[in-house]
């Protein structure tokens, strides 16, 4: 998936991303390294966003309750605010409110490219 997400950025020439997910996949790391690894640039989401980005993931999705769309939006704005030219989202309840609230262009679901990446090794044609 990593692999995968980072030939999407070199295709697509993003060469700074602002990382959406929680903090453990945070703290982990992985994803960070292969950015590294690729030169591309990452921004991590601050320390008081971050714990507003668990909180949408953990007290809301998780938990089948409603996300208001302009929480999302402003948490998002503030990483792209910093210098990212895209946001990644980087954890797959992320990507369950992608398909219900797109997040637009300024976004990319690792979970999406892995999906299309497995259509692809099937031999099958991606519908776009």
């Amino acid at each position: 998936m990593l692999e995968e997400t980072v030939s999407v950025l070199n295709d697509k020439n993003i060469r700074c991303v602002g990382i959406l997910g929680t903090s453990g996949t945070a703290k982990g790391g992985h994803l960070q390294r292969t950015l590294e690894n690729a030169g591309i640039r990452y921004i991590l989401p601050r320390s008081e966003v971050q714990e507003k980005i668990d909180s949408v993931i953990f007290d809301r999705i998780k938990c089948g309750k409603a996300v208001d769309a302009n929480v999302v939006q402003k948490i998002t704005d503030s990483i792209l605010e910093q210098g990212a030219e895209v946001n990644l989202l980087a954890c797959t309840e992320l990507s369950t409110l992608n398909m219900s609230c797109p997040f637009g262009e300024r976004y990319i679901d690792m979970m999406d490219i892995l999906a299309k990446s497995v259509v692809k090794k099937c031999g099958k044609k991606v519908k776009e």
